[in-house]
């Protein structure tokens, strides 16, 4: 019988460890869009012009986490032209299901890189 009930705790404990943690879809503020925009526009040769889609963001209820959030920006090249739009990506780091920082995950150079596209379409980040 002890067997029993110790099987059932560890497989109570399995579910609840690989039950899915919760999470909620909301718009990014005015100043959470303001802080990944100046983060991305450092990597723009004409930050003033540029043009922001923005995903909804998925982010944890309780705990704390990173989640990486794509978005997809469109800016002007050496000719004046706009070209096209690419991905970029930022870490949001979150405590409580607010955001907490936003960072670039490799540093300068890794926003807007053409590159991404696949990797955020494929976490749910395609373009409408």
């Amino acid at each position: 019988m002890v067997f029993l009930s110790k099987a059932y705790a560890v497989a109570v404990l399995a579910v609840t460890l690989a039950a899915p943690a919760q999470s909620f879809a909301r718009d990014l503020t005015d100043a959470e869009r303001d802080r990944i925009a100046q983060l991305v526009e450092l990597e723009l040769r004409d930050a003033e012009t540029a043009i922001f889609e923005w995903p909804k963001v998925e982010l944890p209820e309780s705990g704390a986490d990173f989640v990486e959030y794509c978005g997809w920006v469109n800016g002007k090249n050496a000719y004046g032209a706009y070209a096209g739009f690419v991905s970029f990506s930022v870490w949001l780091v979150i405590q409580d299901g607010a955001i907490r920082s936003i960072q670039i995950p490799s540093g300068p150079g890794s926003g807007g890189v053409p590159s991404l596209d696949a990797v955020c379409v494929e976490q749910g980040f395609g373009r409408s």
